[in-house]
């Protein structure tokens, strides 16, 4: 296993741990036989595109199908990790990265609904995320 791996590895088994005790956590009473991130998709633009990503997240089971996850996360400065710690510290992820929920920082909240209003596309380390609202129609000119 090479160190990317095992950094993969380690950050899957850290984020599993932080969405299994959320109340959003629908498997509850399963066990959890392993964890590995799908992807991760910038949402941001240019240089602001690391601190706001889409992580997702599959978890196994001894049986049936797996779960995949969407967890937006959001890597911030000092000053705001100490706050959202002191107010929120459910919204706490990775300490040691200053990674917190993405929805509690505000930043990976504004990023999805500009991308979903917008209709653009991200581009993952493994796939494409496209944004769009659902119901909304495109005018003929646009529609093809």
């Amino acid at each position: 296993m090479t160190t990317g791996q095992q950094d993969d590895a380690q950050f899957a088994a850290r984020l599993s741990a932080y969405v299994r005790a959320r109340r959003w956590f629908r498997a509850k009473t399963r066990e959890v036989r392993g964890a590995r991130i799908v992807d991760r998709v910038p949402l941001g633009e240019g240089a602001a595109s690391a601190d706001n990503v889409l992580v997702l997240l599959e978890l196994a089971y001894p049986s049936g199908a797996p779960d995949l996850y969407a967890v937006p996360l959001a890597t911030v400065d000092g000053a705001t990790f100490a706050s959202l710690a002191a107010e929120s510290p459910h919204a706490v992820v990775d300490a040691d990265r200053r990674l917190v929920d993405g929805l509690v920082s505000g930043g990976g909240a504004a990023a999805l609904f500009d991308l979903a209003l917008q209709g653009g596309t991200r581009r993952g380390e493994h796939g494409l995320l496209r944004g769009g609202m659902l119901g909304r129609r495109r005018s003929s000119a646009t529609a093809r």
